[in-house]
Order: C-alpha cells, then structure tokens, then sequence
C-alpha cells in the first residue's frame, strides 16, 4: 500500500498490529516509508506529510548527505 505525494514521490506505507502513532522514515535507498496503526486510515500519513514538509524535506538532506 502506498501513497503518492507531488513533491515526495511514492510513500509506502506499512500496517502495524502494534503501532500506536503515524511514523515516517527514511528508508536506505532514500524512500519515504510510513507505519501506521491497523485502524488508521492512509489520509493520516498525507496529513502528516502535509503538517511536517520542512522537516521531511531536513530528514532527507540529512540522509542524501
């Protein structure tokens, strides 16, 4: 399951049993992944993306550096 962001590209996004909150990361090859709660709907994490681009856009300088 993924999302598509304009300016992140692909974000996949991954279900979790035992999640409690939406987390974003960088995975190694610079990707966007997400993990979400089971019950979470996948709008939480484009709502997260929406709220967080400047430090999104930092964890990614920080990772391609």
């Amino acid at each position: 399951m993924a999302i598509v962001d304009k300016e992140f590209g692909e974000i996949k996004i991954r279900k979790n049993k035992l999640a409690r909150s939406v987390k974003l990361s960088v995975g190694v090859d610079g990707s966007l992944r997400a993990s979400i709660p089971y019950y979470s709907p996948e709008f939480a994490v484009q709502r997260l993306v929406n709220g967080n681009r400047d430090e999104i856009r930092k964890m990614l300088a920080t990772h391609n550096a």
